[in-house]
């Protein structure tokens, strides 16, 4: 593969760098002892808040008759926890629910995360072409989501316990299921179904890191064993010695093979602007001049599936354009990607935001080549039957 290292990195906040900074105490080190008291006044705040729950001033929610699933991080960054939520509500689909339940049964509650609208949001399973949805008001996952799965429902808002209560109270007793996104933290609902997610080809593992915010961690690394299964995300993008060890050190904290599973982040097809599918191998077939724009947490994953697919050594990588996770495209950034090369690589997730934008101001860009747009489009694969498994598990031991 030819690949020209030219980097363009406004308003980036790349992961890696960030870590790095932190990890290099010669140069840092009064930046270190900062960090570190900052740190301890963190883990203290988390060590009150977590006592007023467990003495009981502070109350849990639960949601009665519902099974609520957590699907969370104990870092920050990307995970993959979308392409994780939506493997989820697939297996829910076809596996669990069958004929006594429909796609309208389960829900997803997001906070929305950088969104424009701080109001909460019930999206109820309509018909995708009777709908005015605007990304900002619900932002770029849940809208993702909802494009993907247009027959659940979808809650978004800060306050989660407010949303699942105007959720309940417009479903009309039609839920069984709530998927909650990035609430493992949140100890005020109470989960039926606690999942965290590592991502295993990051750079460093979570066991090599620090509390916020002298490194990622949310929260202590024991506190892991709060969960109930991991999903060690994106393992078909690493090194099998840090699989091998991060299993070593989940299986020091009481995790064995049954509840532990490995996913894979598989490339599936291109979609270009259209929304016309392309096929990987057809995509490769002649030399190209592409550039990349990305805003998600871990570009370089993505970067290193594109390049994992040019088997033939066709594609010639120009430009990497990596913007902060969920930041929103502007139109000075899109006709800057699209200058002097063939195609702009992209994700589903930006893909959404990229067309919206495109479309909403159709005559700004009425001149503009968005035909040059492709998203690869991902699909997650991990044990559906070990996933069912615990669900039946623990639906079990709660009926005992």
């Amino acid at each position: 593969m030819k690949h020209l290292k030219i980097n363009f990195m406004k308003n980036n906040l790349n992961l890696d760098f960030y870590k790095n900074l932190i990890y290099k105490k010669s140069n840092w080190h009064l930046l270190n002892i900062l960090l570190k008291i900052l740190s301890f006044f963190y883990i203290f705040l988390l060590f009150s808040r977590n006592l007023l729950y467990k003495i009981g001033i502070l109350k849990i929610f639960k949601v009665e008759y519902i099974f609520v699933i957590s699907v969370g991080n104990i870092t920050t960054g990307g995970t993959g926890k979308t392409p994780i939520l939506l493997k989820i509500i697939d297996i829910l689909k076809k596996n669990i629910l069958k004929k006594e339940i429909k796609s309208k049964n389960i829900a997803v509650i997001s906070r929305g995360y950088k969104r424009k609208s701080k109001n909460i949001k019930i999206i109820t399973p309509l018909n995708l072409k009777n709908e005015n949805l605007r990304i900002e008001e619900i932002g770029d996952e849940p809208f993702m989501i909802r494009k993907r799965e247009p027959e659940i429902f979808l809650g978004i808002g800060g306050n989660r316990k407010k949303v699942i209560q105007e959720l309940l109270n417009i479903s009309k007793n039609e839920i069984k299921y709530i998927i909650l996104d990035d609430v493992f933290q949140k100890i005020s609902i109470y989960k039926n179904l606690n999942i965290i997610l590592i991502d295993v080809s990051a750079n460093f593992l979570f066991f090599q890191d620090f509390i916020l915010p002298r490194g990622t961690l949310r929260e202590p690394i024991e506190n892991i064993k709060k969960a109930d299964f991991i999903i060690l995300t994106k393992t078909n993008l690493a090194e099998h010695n840090k699989i091998k060890k991060t299993i070593e050190k989940l299986n020091d904290f009481g995790f064995n093979k049954n509840n532990i599973i490995l996913s894979e982040y598989i490339p599936s097809y291109f979609l270009n602007f259209d929304n016309h599918k392309i096929e990987i191998k057809d995509f490769f077939k002649k030399e190209s001049k592409s550039n990349i724009l990305t805003a998600i947490g871990n570009p370089s994953s993505f970067e290193k599936t594109i390049k994992n697919l040019d088997f033939e050594g066709n594609l010639n990588i120009l430009h990497k354009y990596f913007f902060a996770d969920h930041h929103w495209f502007k139109k000075e950034n899109l006709i800057k990607a699209i200058s002097n090369c063939d195609y702009v690589l992209t994700t589903e997730k930006d893909f959404v935001k990229i067309k919206e934008l495109i479309n909403t101001e159709s005559i700004y860009f009425s001149k503009f080549d968005a035909s040059k747009f492709y998203c690869l489009i991902m699909e997650t694969k991990f044990d559906d039957f070990k996933f069912l498994d615990k669900i039946k598990e623990i639906k079990s031991k709660q009926k005992g």
